[in-house]
């Protein structure tokens, strides 16, 4: 067994032990989100647009992240909605930055 190993088991039977079924639930997500940026970072490096790459990639995390640990309800969908909200101001920001940057 490696370290990262290790301290993998370590964190879920913390995550298990503090948190419970919601622990639990939360570390899948991790593990869900940690290989969603995976892809995310592959397809940035096979030429794809990046700002749509992120906006794909950040709406699957929350929805995810947002679904399977509250459920569907009012509160998680209007979650959802602002995140998604911010990402996109968050995104033009950078990219007018970006232009008047000449990056």
């Amino acid at each position: 067994m490696n370290v990262t190993f290790v301290l993998f088991l370590i964190l879920l039977f913390l995550m298990i032990v503090i948190g419970g079924k919601r622990g639990a639930k939360s570390f899948f997500t991790l593990c869900l989100n940690f290989f969603t940026l995976f892809i995310m970072l592959s397809l940035i490096a096979l030429n794809l647009d990046p700002l749509k790459v992120t906006i794909l990639g950040s709406a699957v995390i929350s929805s995810t992240t947002l679904f399977y640990i509250n459920g569907i309800n009012k509160k998680t969908v209007s979650s959802l909605i602002s995140v998604i909200i911010v990402v996109l101001l968050t995104i033009m920001l950078t990219y007018k930055m970006g232009t008047a940057a000449k990056i």
